[in-house]
């Protein structure tokens, strides 16, 4: 682990901090996007779309509003049908004709006031101002619905359908936004959606150490998630490598302090094999850590993992306590039998008395030394393969001799223990 990043003095904020360095590479991207579209939209700038367009566009949203009794819509309406005229109507004045008086109060003249006629509203034609309302709206709905700003969601409902025409009156009549719309798109897929929904993004959502960590190193990662994981640690790392590298010591650290807890019975041999099942037990979580060390600048770690993985999976293999005792015990009656003459005198030897005991362990012994030497021979003889045919049509002795000669000695030291 030290190989990776020495132990965090505060490991309590390398959450925070992995998710302030995620949230700033998410928005590196964003903006690489949008620096990338920039030049077609300047370009789509100076298009214009068809006056008629825009003004039905106006007309709906005045209708829209005089609809509207409550006043629940009018006032967000309203600041979209400003935003989307270039210039507001005036209303036209008749000629008048005033009189001018005298001294003596008669009238000495008239003064004429030439009518002046009305003007329209004049809507705002050009990509730029149209594009600029449309992101305006855009972001304001994006807000939660509270403040100045805010836009419910009945305002929402309403203004989104009007949006939705303005974004089609402009792709339809600007070749050069449509080509933009289009990059923006392309490039929201392939990249920003990667990156702000994938490892990154969890980080990035993180609210504390253990999270950020685990959205890192999961615990079931999913299958072929290897490239995502590399490039979130890359990205991580262009941030903040200090708090990068701190974050996967920590994680496998505590992952491995997990492993390690004291069990009920107060053993914790295993402690190896669990570990290696937590963070590289089947090849989706291998792989995800072979992908995280790769991504480091410092390979030492990369390096070493594989052959410490080897051990600690090796502690598995041994056996819980009992299970050896099981198996050899089994292998010694296996051993211990011997032929069917033999059975009953053993049997009937372990009825009478100690000495009909020590009989019949000694003949267990016997039979189990005779069998072993014989299982020897077979292995180790350069005939083996005849002897072993041999021995299959061949059925096993009784060493009798041998059976009594053991069980007087284990009587006569009884007798004189006794």
């Amino acid at each position: 682990m030290n190989l990776i990043a020495q132990q965090s003095d505060n490991p309590s904020l390398l959450g925070q901090r992995a998710s302030e360095a995620a949230t700033s590479a998410i928005r590196d991207v964003e903006q690489a996007r949008t620096a990338a579209v920039n030049p077609a939209y300047r370009a789509a700038g100076a298009d214009r779309v068809p006056v008629e367009g825009v003004q039905a566009l106006l007309d709906d949203i005045a209708a829209m509003t005089a609809a509207d009794t409550t006043g629940v819509l009018s006032g967000t309406l309203n600041d979209l049908r400003n935003r989307l005229t270039a210039r507001p109507a005036q209303a036209g004045r008749p000629a008048t004709r005033t009189p001018v008086m005298g001294p003596n109060g008669q009238i000495i003249r008239y003064r004429q006031t030439p009518a002046v006629d009305a003007v329209p509203a004049l809507p705002s034609t050009d990509i730029e101002n149209l594009d600029r309302t449309r992101k305006y709206f855009r972001d304001r709905m994006d807000l939660p619905q509270i403040g100045q700003d805010a836009i419910t969601k009945e305002q929402n409902a309403a203004v989104t359908g009007m949006l939705t025409r303005l974004d089609d009156l402009m792709t339809q009549h600007s070749s050069n936004f449509a080509a933009g719309k289009q990059q923006y798109a392309d490039i929201t897929r392939d990249v920003v959606e990667p990156v702000a929904l994938g490892p990154l993004g969890k980080v990035a959502a993180a609210q504390e150490t253990t999270a950020a960590g685990n959205a890192i190193l999961p615990a079931n990662p999913l299958t072929g998630s290897r490239d995502e994981t590399i490039d979130a640690i890359t990205r991580l790392m262009d941030q903040d490598p200090a708090t990068t590298t701190g974050l996967i010591r920590q994680n496998l650290a505590d992952r491995f302090h997990s492993a390690a807890t004291d069990t009920q019975e107060g053993a914790n041999e295993f402690v190896g094999s669990k570990y290696h099942k937590d963070i590289a037990g089947n090849e989706p979580r291998r792989q995800t850590l072979d992908a995280a060390l790769s991504a480091l600048p410092d390979q030492r770690a990369a390096t070493t993992m594989p052959e410490l993985l080897d051990v600690l999976q090796a502690t598995g293999r041994r056996k819980p306590i009992g299970s050896a005792t099981a198996f050899n015990s089994a292998l010694q009656s296996e051993l211990g039998t011997g032929s069917l003459l033999a059975t009953p005198f053993r049997t009937g030897a372990k009825t009478i008395s100690s000495f009909g005991t020590n009989i019949g362990n000694a003949l267990t012994q016997a039979t189990q030394r005779n069998n072993m030497r014989q299982l020897a021979d077979l292995f180790t003889d350069p005939n083996s393969v005849e002897m072993i045919l041999s021995a299959m049509t061949r059925r096993p002795g009784l060493a009798i001799g041998e059976t009594l000669r053991r069980s007087g000695a284990q009587s006569g030291a009884a007798s004189i223990d006794q």
